[in-house]
């Protein structure tokens, strides 16, 4: 129930246009990985939805996202390749691989770590670019994350579908056990581009 109320009070947030998280503080400003997480919601998201009902038929759910995460020197370009149609979608990134020094001020779990909480939206397009930053105080929900190009093989990342037909959160990246702990997510679809003759062919994110 815990994660639904979130993910209900995301909707509210993104639909004000506010990206920011505004949680009591937690106390939790070390940003530890640590920290006691909030639990997973009930069942988990398995897979992001529960579905609906439509004259007594029942609607299958979205399929899950297939996502990516590309860094370059000017900051990290994150896409929904899929199912972007189905959000609103929000995004989080920490740096578990920095274990309690990492930074947690962006990881779109419930409290202030860090000194911040901030969560990011993703456009309708399914396609986010947030720009490097070197402060705090510059991280911008939806534009500029802390987190850089040398940092990224400590980060683990979370996508989080806020409908509230349709739920469900998808983590991949250094320790994807942070988010299942945290928020009861699943692992992320990678997504696979086609090669150049144009067939789907198999890999890896």
């Amino acid at each position: 129930m815990k994660f639904e109320k979130k993910l209900v009070a995301m909707c509210a947030v993104l639909a004000l246009g506010t990206a920011a998280c505004d949680v009591e503080d937690t106390g939790d400003t070390d940003g530890g990985a640590g920290g006691a997480p909030i639990g997973g919601a009930a069942g988990g998201a398995t897979g992001g939805a529960t579905g609906g009902t439509t004259g007594g038929t029942v609607v299958a759910p979205p399929a899950d996202p297939e996502l990516s995460a590309t860094w370059s020197a000017a900051g990290l370009e994150v896409t929904l390749h899929t199912s972007a149609e189905n959000g609103p979608y929000t995004f989080g990134l920490a740096e578990t691989g920095n274990g309690e020094n990492g930074w947690y001020g962006e990881d779109c779990v419930p409290g202030v770590k860090n000194g911040l909480d901030a969560c990011h939206p993703i456009p309708e397009n399914g396609m986010l670019m947030l720009a490097d930053v070197a402060t705090p105080a510059e991280v911008a929900p939806g534009m500029a994350t802390l987190l850089g190009e040398g940092m990224s093989s400590g980060v683990t990342y979370v996508v989080i579908r806020a409908t509230e037909e349709n739920q469900g959160c998808w983590t991949w990246g250094h320790n994807p056990q942070y988010y299942k702990d945290a928020l009861g997510c699943n692992d992320a679809t990678p997504y696979v581009a086609p090669p150049a003759g144009g067939a789907a062919a198999g890999g890896g994110m």
